[in-house]
């Protein structure tokens, strides 16, 4: 996006091959190429969107095409109840793990509330020239988060998924982009009143960044024990399980995808 900013031939081109280690590097790749697009249309670079969105095609197929399916995780089918309580989770995750973890509902539609003030209020105040870029990542972030509650609800456990620290970036970066949002809708506001909201809402940041951390630490040494004493961390002591882990490696293995055993 940043090369496509720079509006010159050199830099599209870089532009385009970062966009295809973008869409190459990840499930999600594809949405954040998309947004790309969105982000030339914005900026009314029609050419360069065309390019783009022809590159962005040839790509997703590709990827896509040549994607092993993954063998059934053994956890039962999804459905739009359980998109719906897991996208609820995830979008509350940002507040914590432990003591939070039992009430992860009151505090993902508090989130969700708070996602759906910032964006609806002054709403025109956003679509200002060179507000493109947040609003591109804006909608990546919550296309990515849509996207995983659409393909990880299947899991028995939501809630533990829902705040796995590889998910986590979504919803840090959902939350303090919804500050910059906010401080560019109180552009014209009383200098108090910016002030008033800046200072608790770091106060609630600083806080919520200290509890984070805390939960960080002590899930390393979760993990810590996990890959010390248990060779695969899907059911501690059910054999069943275990079983159906070893077979999935050893497909894995066997396609090329990764063969866990030998990175022990």
């Amino acid at each position: 996006m940043w090369f496509f900013a720079q509006k010159k031939r050199w830099a599209f081109v870089a532009g385009l091959l970062f966009e295809v280690l973008t869409i190459f590097s990840n499930g999600n790749g594809t949405i954040a190429a998309l947004f790309l697009v969105v982000y030339l249309l914005l900026t009314r670079q029609r050419r360069e969107a065309i390019v783009s969105g022809v590159v962005l095609v040839a790509c997703a197929a590709a990827y896509f095409l040549t994607l092993h399916e993954a063998p059934p995780s053994g956890d039962g089918p999804t459905n739009l109840m359980r998109m719906s309580e897991y996208l609820i989770y995830l979008s509350g995750a940002h507040f914590g793990f432990d003591y939070l973890y039992h009430h992860s509902l009151e505090w993902g539609l508090v989130s969700i509330a708070f996602f759906a003030f910032v964006l609806l209020f002054r709403p025109r105040a956003l679509f200002k020239e060179g507000n493109e870029t947040l609003i591109c990542v804006c909608l990546f972030l919550l296309g990515s988060m849509a996207s995983i509650a659409v393909f990880r609800s299947g899991v028995a456990d939501i809630k533990n998924l829902s705040h796995s620290g590889r998910y986590l970036m979504y919803p840090h970066m959902l939350m303090g982009l919804m500050f910059v949002f906010l401080l560019i809708k109180l552009e014209t506001a009383p200098r108090k009143v910016v002030m008033s909201v800046s200072v608790l809402f770091v106060i609630a940041m600083a806080a919520s960044y200290q509890y984070n951390a805390d939960c960080g630490e002590r899930g390393f040494i979760v993990a810590n024990k996990r890959l010390r004493f248990s060779d695969y961390f899907y059911g501690w002591s059910d054999s069943v399980k275990q079983q159906h882990a070893a077979a999935v490696e050893k497909e894995s293995c066997i396609k090329g995808i990764y063969c866990i055993s030998s990175e022990r």
